[in-house]
């Protein structure tokens, strides 16, 4: 306990062993000695020279009186407990503990428990009520005032959910809410149940209000159908491959492409009905689907695996005054190819979920920034440097200069918080935004909550938002596109779909292949490139085909690997590329110097884009 101290110590008086510490130690033993009895401190703060350096340690302490025969106080009997460990690990936890809610902050998460027992709730958080509408912490919550919050029409809902978690062990859904202060809002519940020899007894969870998730949801849900309204009739008759039937699902008509991928002979099928050549659709989605088309003249859609084509197939069948008419496609290569990029991305976010928030603290009196492996790799910052901490200016040397000053002002001016969202240059040179959010801590030894003392240091997590930000920004280009292109004509359309394309995408290269009706072949009629980038734009030698291919295919070309010849060290090469067909126009091809760019988000962001150019420039050839 006193180290290095021992056995030199015996025999020596108190002041010679403990000169370091002697200024806290000698009024104590002159308190016992002085005849005022025993003494005793907990978690007493000694400073203890034990090796080659001073070092804080606590101690559980008495203080005795040792009486000789005389009466007097002849010694004191010190009795101490070192308790240092104990004292740093609370410290430690208490860290983690702030740390924990400041991410539930960022990602304003409400926290609950439910007694499942009596229904009532021991402890939820202010995020909590502050969900369910409250300015002011609630004191008594229980199930039946959650339920009570609960929109009529999906109380039935939730209530089965928690039932069916009272036996699983987890609950997970979504709900509308009625907030005290009478605004309606969605939210997500999500929570354990525990037990007691198979008795559920408690429940742990978090809620978090999702309005702005599910409102973007919807926005985008409508815009897509009144895209799929405006270019069904379009789509339908530019598909590969129809057929007809009668209202008593008879074949009246059946094109070529038909005969390849059905593997059937006009004469074979004409008069004969749907569901007995094919009486396997009729246990399939297609039986009610055409059914439902065929009873409300609705259009409707599926994909579904025929067993007896081996193949994956795309309808959409288009009702008449006279029956059906049913456009369709062998989309299996690329249902496979889009399962295949499905799993590797869940893999990905598997394997990237843990490092989605960094953690970081800024010393205010040192200037020293210390921060995790996630944010140093966010900032550029080698985590051994992050780790064991660098100044302020050389985190906020990665922020994007137009965003600096503005980040300097709001971290250097916080008094009680910080937040601010910006741009950052990450260890790959790629720019990313994140939002970055702290508080404030005042000197411990003092009142923390003082506001008249020195801030000692801000405490913050910061979290990668760049998918967001970047979808919600292509959306904002390509809704000014639409406006644009909506009254252009054929020959600006033309001559801005690459620029319009590379910039929506956010990519580096953009071309179209225009077709030409006379010569009857496709032509690179226009390209583009990113502003200040030196781009090495070579496709393998095959890429022409993969172009005409993409034209009468009327099917996506993705390639997220692209092996091209090795470019100069000034230049950069295409490193991935997809190719959209526009109809009858030409091909739309976008191209990226980074691998693995045109992910499922990327293609569905370009799919609608070239569904935007083909409408306007059918529309445009129309007038």
């Amino acid at each position: 306990m006193i180290g290095n101290k021992h056995p030199d110590a015996l025999g020596q008086p108190a002041r010679t062993v403990f000169p370091e510490a002697w200024e806290t130690l000698e009024p104590l033993i002159g308190h016992v000695m002085s005849g005022n009895g025993a003494t005793a401190l907990h978690e007493q703060l000694i400073p203890l020279e034990r090796t080659d350096e001073i070092e804080d340690v606590w101690f559980d302490s008495s203080y005795n009186p040792i009486p000789i025969e005389d009466g007097s106080i002849g010694g004191v009997f010190n009795i101490a407990v070192d308790v240092t460990d104990r004292i740093q690990a609370e410290e430690a936890l208490s860290e983690s503990e702030e740390l924990l809610r400041l991410a539930l902050d960022v990602g304003e998460i409400g926290v609950w428990e439910l007694d499942l027992r009596t229904y009532e709730s021991p402890h939820h958080s202010p995020r909590h009520d502050e969900t369910f509408g409250y300015e002011e912490p609630v004191e008594e919550w229980n199930l039946e005032c959650a339920f009570d919050h609960f929109h009529p029409d999906d109380r039935e809902q939730a209530e089965a959910c928690f039932e069916e978690a009272l036996q699983t062990g987890e609950c997970e859904f979504e709900t509308r809410i009625i907030r005290a202060d009478g605004e309606q809002r969605w939210i997500m519940v999500q929570g354990s149940f525990y037990y007691d020899d198979a008795e559920p007894v408690r429940a742990i969870g978090t809620v978090q209000d999702i309005t702005e998730r599910k409102q973007t949801q919807a926005e985008r849900e409508a815009e897509r159908k009144q895209l799929e309204s405006e270019l069904s009739e379009i789509l339908g008759r530019v598909s590969d491959a129809f057929y007809a039937v009668d209202d008593e699902w008879r074949f009246t008509h059946i094109n070529g492409r038909t005969e390849e991928l059905l593997e059937q002979s006009r004469k074979e099928m004409i008069g004969e009905r749907l569901w007995d050549i094919f009486p396997e659709a009729s246990e399939t989605v297609a039986w009610d689907d055409f059914h439902e088309a065929m009873e409300t003249n609705k259009p409707r859609s599926h994909t579904l695996y025929y067993n007896s084509l081996e193949m994956w197939i795309e309808e959409t069948a288009y009702p008449s005054e006279t029956g059906l008419s049913v456009y369709f496609r062998d989309v299996t290569e690329r249902k496979e190819a889009k399962e295949a990029l499905q799993e590797a991305k869940e893999q990905l976010e598997i394997a990237t979920t843990a490092g989605s928030v960094g953690v970081w603290t800024w010393n205010i009196a040192t200037d020293i920034v210390t921060a995790d492996r996630v944010l140093a790799k966010k900032f550029g910052i080698a985590p051994e440097t992050a780790a064991t901490g660098a100044p302020l200016d050389d985190f906020l040397a990665s922020i994007h200069e137009d965003d600096r000053a503005r980040v300097r002002q709001a971290i250097e001016g916080a008094t009680d918080e910080f937040e601010s969202e910006y741009r950052v240059r990450d260890a790959n040179g790629d720019e990313r935004w994140v939002i970055a959010r702290g508080e404030v801590e005042y000197d411990r030894n003092t009142d923390p909550y003082d506001r008249n003392t020195d801030p000692v240091q801000i405490n913050g997590v910061l979290v990668d938002i760049t998918e967001r930000k970047r979808a919600q920004l292509a959306l904002e280009r390509l809704n000014d596109v639409s406006r644009e292109l909506i009254d252009s004509d054929t020959e600006t359309i033309s001559d801005h779909v690459a620029e319009l394309t590379q910039d929506i995408l956010d990519v580096e290269f953009a071309a179209l292949w225009r077709y030409d009706e006379m010569a009857g072949e496709l032509r690179e009629d226009v390209s583009h490139t990113a502003l200040e980038t030196d781009l090495d734009v070579r496709f393998p030698d095959d890429f022409s085909n993969h172009v005409w291919q993409t034209f009468i295919g009327d099917n996506l070309d993705i390639e997220n690997h692209l092996d091209v010849p090795e470019s100069t060290a000034s230049t950069l090469p295409l490193q991935s590329r997809v190719l959209v067909p526009l109809g009858s126009h030409g091909v739309i091809c976008a191209g990226s110097t980074r691998t693995g760019t045109f992910d499922e988000q990327t293609v569905e962001l370009v799919e609608t884009v070239a569904a935007t150019v083909k409408t306007a420039w059918d529309r445009a050839e129309g007038e």
